[in-house]
């Protein structure tokens, strides 16, 4: 559905963008086709399902010349790709027509820093080939064989792609891995089948490390999709831990401040916004409230939230507005930054 009713509203997920923020129903206009359809992950499955012909429906035949017609399947392998979302979420459904089976991952959180999350789980589970009754044994090794391990692997590059490389660390008897090349999840975690055999905690992909003569780790072979990739020790450092997301903290500023921002600003045209921008931002109380016009803008009023006295930042998509002042302290225009997309700078427009 595109329009919920009040029972389905009460059942509705909120979103949150990547900060933690929750994201208030975004009305994206014209632009609800490409992410403003609501389902549920059931119902999802019933589509799938239906794609399949694993359930009887009357539309099969049209979805079957759907995914034909929207080029859903251009190298014709029998996958099918599906995304979608909007701020505060992401989705995204995917099937393989030759296994029959497919996946559905629905998520409350967007990330603009990364909108493969979702579809990586997707295939991931796709692709996966355990069952319940088969998943390896996880035992138990000496903290010195954990150690042993620790240190950065890497293997000759592969036609365009980054330098392939392995980063392995430790945390107390854990094993992490950071993978470029090979995929894992961002930090994947490897439990011991044996002392020299792991198995990755989702996907149960296996790593094995070997050892020269004089029992050093010399190197790792990972074992994914029937392939085999061998991979050369070159460091005993650990990988850097990931920086966790750190939420932007809104401050309170004098109402005179505030003031200083508003007014009319103009944003000429560029490949993201090819009609350009123009904004306006107003004070309600010791609030700021803007609203934009132009094509690929959000519609509607939001509010915005200082950072410092020239820093300010939305909860919906996270963006960051910093605004230039000249010698006499006016704002003569705002920089606005958000991950993903190339920066853009407004004019302030003098007063009407």
């Amino acid at each position: 559905r595109f329009t919920l009713t009040p029972e389905l509203k009460a059942r509705f997920a909120t979103g949150h963008n990547q900060f933690g923020y929750a994201v208030p129903t975004v009305d994206l206009g014209v632009l609800m086709p490409l992410g403003g359809l609501r389902s549920t992950a059931n119902d999802m499955l019933k589509f799938i399902s239906a794609n399949l012909g694993l359930m009887p429906s009357a539309l099969t035949p049209l979805m079957k010349k759907n995914m034909v017609n929207m080029g859903f399947d251009p190298q014709g392998s029998g996958i099918i790709h599906l995304s979608g979302g909007g701020f505060g979420f992401r989705s995204y459904a995917c099937f393989d027509k030759t296994r029959r089976r497919g996946v559905v991952v629905l998520s409350n959180v967007f990330n603009s820093e990364d909108y493969n999350d979702v579809r990586y789980l997707g295939n991931l589970l796709l692709e996966s080939e355990w069952q319940l009754n088969q998943r390896p044994q996880e035992t138990k090794i000496s903290s010195q064989v954990y150690s042993s391990y620790v240190g950065q692997y890497q293997r000759s590059p592969d036609s365009a792609r980054s330098q392939p490389a392995i980063g392995i660390r430790r945390e107390g008897d854990r094993l992490f891995a950071q993978a470029i090349g090979l995929e894992l999840p961002p930090n994947a975690e490897f439990l011991p089948q044996s002392e020299t055999r792991f198995f990755e905690r989702l996907s149960g992909i296996p790593i094995t490390f070997s050892r020269n003569a004089k029992g050093a780790v010399i190197g790792l072979t990972a074992h994914c999709r029937g392939n085999e990739f061998s991979y050369e020790k070159i460091s005993d450092q650990p990988p850097q831990v990931p920086e966790p997301v750190k939420p932007r903290v809104a401050i309170k500023l004098d109402t005179k401040l505030l003031d200083a921002v508003v007014g009319h600003y103009e944003f000429p045209p560029d490949t993201m916004l090819p009609t350009g921008v123009k904004l306006t931002i107003w004070r309600e109380g010791d609030k700021l409230v803007l609203q934009a016009w132009g094509g690929n803008v959000l519609q509607g009023r939001f509010e915005i939230y200082p950072e410092s006295e020239t820093s300010f930042f939305d909860k919906i998509t996270g963006a960051q507005m910093t605004f230039n002042k000249n010698d006499k302290g006016e704002v003569t225009a705002v920089l606005h930054h958000q991950a993903g997309y190339p920066d853009s700078e407004g004019k302030k427009l003098k007063n009407e």
